[in-house]
């Protein structure tokens, strides 16, 4: 797989600490996503966020920058899995009286 790969991994690992200023980089593995190879990079910042940096093998363009969370994909009551901690985001406005 690494010979279909353009991009260094140390290349890979530079764009990932760019995207992620004054991060560190925890894990990083080359994929092949849906046919695509991409460079899978996992930054964590001082405190303790984790960032998941998607790098194009082949171009060295970022496909994608995520927020990794310890619950991801857990729904937060409001059926959406979107773990803002608010509940209820969808739902028509709530009516008050005056």
């Amino acid at each position: 797989m690494i010979a279909r790969a353009r991009i260094a991994g140390d290349r890979a690992l530079a764009i990932a600490r760019t995207e992620v200023p004054n991060g560190r980089v925890v894990e990083a593995e080359l994929e092949d996503e849906d046919g695509q190879f991409v460079y899978d990079v996992h930054v964590r910042v001082d405190d303790g966020a984790e960032f998941e940096v998607l790098i194009d093998a082949m171009t060295g363009v970022v496909v994608a920058v995520e927020t990794e969370d310890d619950d991801a994909g857990e729904d937060d009551d409001d059926g959406h899995d979107d773990d803002d901690g608010h509940e209820d985001d969808h739902d028509e406005p709530e009516h008050r009286q005056a």
